[in-house]
């Protein structure tokens, strides 16, 4: 998002996402609002795409499978309700039931959290120690930003198609 802003900016590379806090990565707090505020776009969030075409297809098989729950964060009303427009466009066969747009996860009780934040994985953990917690290798999941112990990682952010096989494995032997 942030490379598509503007070009007042150099643009950032995968390097320089060391951690999961945007204003630790980005040039300044000017760069930062004009994140969230494409993120509290509701045109932002149409614009978005997979960043690998099977993710779709394995929610499917395991929205067949088991009972899957998308829970997320979205800034604002408008980005919300565009949100909602998303799933119901990307993943047609949820018809937006099972979205449940929260700060903090943990309210949700599921078996399995699939998340790339540490700090929600930790919080999960700690609210439902018997929850399964996966999640893809990035390079902020460092010793001063862990993810919890047992947690699956998949490999890695560079190679999305990867990451989400190895996912879509770990979630049919934790639930299958």
């Amino acid at each position: 998002i942030y490379n598509n802003l503007q070009d007042d900016y150099p643009p950032a590379t995968k390097a320089d996402i060391t951690t999961w806090d945007l204003g630790s990565c980005l040039p300044d707090q000017h760069a930062v609002n004009l994140v969230f505020e494409s993120l509290a776009n509701e045109d932002t969030w149409m614009q978005m795409r997979f960043l690998d075409p099977c993710a779709a297809t394995y929610m499917e098989i395991w929205n067949e499978a088991f009972d899957l729950h998308l829970v997320s964060f979205a800034l604002g009303a408008a980005a919300k309700a565009s949100k909602h427009r998303w799933v119901n466009q990307m993943l047609p066969w949820m018809n937006g039931r099972r979205l449940s747009l929260v700060a903090d996860k943990y309210i949700i009780k599921g078996d399995i959290l699939i998340d790339d934040r540490a700090e929600t994985l930790r919080k999960y953990r700690m609210h439902w120690p018997e929850a399964k917690l996966a999640t893809v290798r990035y390079p902020y999941h460092n010793p001063d930003d862990p993810v919890p112990n047992g947690t699956f990682l998949a490999e890695s952010y560079a190679d999305p198609g990867r990451a989400w096989d190895q996912l879509h494995q770990y979630v049919m032997e934790q639930l299958g």
